[in-house]
């Protein structure tokens, strides 16, 4: 049987990473395979963005930088998500396509072209399970980011990127629907891992 794909999104601060490895651990308990994944992938283009976000000088426009991103998910579904799918293994991504989407559409990429990277997402990999958007306030998420206390890349920097982001994924939400679930990230990490395991345990069970 194929494995199950999960996507874990969100602004930078909200807790993905936390979330994800909590859920991969959960489904492990479950007695099911899983696997943590997250993007940008290591090495390549992965190695390439991660320059770009570091750097304080001349960088990638928007449209460019999602493109790269949109490539580096190629690389990393054939290697890593689709076979492991294919082997029956769960999948739980600290982002997908959707931050793509979010971010070049805060970025401020012209609609049809946002538009087109929802049709070439779609297209090209396989279609999330579930999508949990992890929602918090920007000026919260910036002080867990502060105190992470690594560098800190201009985008996590920029709190008017960080409020339209919040509201294009709430609205990615309402427009995909099923299967998508907006999670309120302001409560403990345990009060937000029980919603999305109450989420998971009935796709599991499906």
């Amino acid at each position: 049987m194929r494995g199950k794909l999960f996507v874990i999104e969100g602004g930078d601060g909200c807790g993905k990473q936390t979330q994800s490895r909590l859920l991969v651990d959960a489904i492990k308990k479950m007695g099911a395979e899983a696997i943590y994944t997250d993007e940008p992938s290591a090495g390549g283009l992965g190695d390439r963005i991660r320059a770009d976000l570091a750097s304080t000088g001349t960088h990638l426009s928007a449209r460019t930088l999602q493109i790269l991103f949109t490539g580096d998910r190629s690389q990393h579904v054939e290697e890593v998500i689709e076979p492991a799918l294919e082997k029956g293994m769960h999948v739980v991504a600290d982002r997908y396509w959707p931050s793509t989407v979010a971010y070049g559409s805060a970025l401020g990429m012209k609609k049809e072209e946002v538009e087109a990277l929802i049709n070439i997402n779609f297209g090209m990999f396989p279609k999330p399970d579930m999508v949990f958007i992890l929602d918090l306030a920007p000026d919260t998420a910036a002080k867990r980011v502060q105190a992470r206390g690594r560098q800190i890349d201009r985008h996590e920097k920029d709190m008017k990127l960080q409020t339209a982001l919040r509201q294009t994924y709430k609205e990615l939400a309402k427009r995909f629907g099923d299967g998508w679930h907006v999670i309120d990230a302001s409560r403990t990490k345990e009060e937000i891992h029980r919603e999305i395991m109450s989420f998971v345990e009935k796709s599991l069970k499906a």
